[in-house]
């Protein structure tokens, strides 16, 4: 059977959520976490096996909850390591795609595991998987892909006529209030972080990785940033990447109590 596999980004620290991890946090009527509702639309769209990228710091909390099966599709765990006596925090969710490489041959979905995508966001990756050999990315409408407080980073997408991608321009500390006062148009379409890569730019992001830590070796905290490589990667012609519209609302968390209106949107 062909592969069609999830890969979820759980190897950051959460600073800002007290460590805990935040893809473990139990938001439905029985209890569910927000990655096990994420792995349910990700199967009823027709995916069938997944990567946990972890750390050794909840390595053994994912396991426990999730273990080696989930509904009859396989789990593999992988860990992104770091030396804790040269870094302060891992090396970022560059580094952490790259820690699947050499485990998966195909194209495949790169995810956080702190989000809940939506069953259509799911349907729109397997349908660009099954179709095209071109990566591809979700986009939201920026006012729709912020939390209702708090600040948080953001790839923002330049697109051709063709909604292809030319540009990911990360931004630090957007929030709401920033959007509302004008500092950037609403209806931008930017990233949740959720791609189908081949593995061909797997390969070239791999490259990439090595060399910014050989050159940032005694940085404890730069991080190679995954949206950053890819648009090194787009704006050098060296991968194509087709952008789709989501029709579903994004929940996650990033900052404590954002907890609270991820149970109440899962209610309504």
């Amino acid at each position: 059977m062909k592969e069609y596999a999830v890969c979820y980004m759980l190897g950051g620290i959460s600073q800002r959520f007290n460590g805990q991890v935040k893809a473990l946090c139990e938001v439905g009527p029985e209890g569910e976490t927000l990655i096990e509702y994420s792995m349910d639309q990700a199967i009823s769209a027709g995916f069938n096996s997944f990567y946990m990228i972890v750390n050794s710091f909840n390595e053994d909390l994912v396991r426990g909850r999730i273990g080696k099966n989930y509904k009859g599709k396989d789990i593999e765990y992988v860990v992104q390591e770091f030396d804790e006596s040269k870094r302060d925090r891992p090396w970022g969710t560059g580094d952490s795609v790259c820690c699947v490489f050499g485990k998966i041959d195909s194209s495949f979905v790169v995810c956080a595991g702190d989000n809940i995508y939506g069953e259509n966001t799911f349907r729109i990756l397997y349908g660009h998987l099954i179709s095209s050999e071109n990566d591809c990315a979700i986009g939201s409408k920026l006012i729709d892909n912020l939390p209702e407080k708090g600040c948080v980073n953001r790839g923002l997408f330049e697109l051709d006529h063709e909604e292809y991608v030319k540009r990911i321009n990360e931004m630090f500390g957007i929030s709401r209030n920033d959007v509302f006062g004008g500092k950037y148009n609403p209806l931008t379409l930017s990233s949740s972080s959720v791609f189908v890569l081949g593995h061909r730019t797997l390969g070239l992001l791999n490259e990439r990785l090595v060399r910014f830590k050989q050159k940032n070796v005694d940085d404890r905290k730069v991080e190679f940033i995954l949206a950053k490589g890819l648009d090194e990667l787009l704006v050098e012609g060296l991968i194509k990447m087709k952008c789709y519209e989501t029709p579903d609302k994004r929940l996650g968390i990033t900052n404590p109590g954002d907890e609270v209106f991820v149970r109440n949107e899962i209610r309504l």
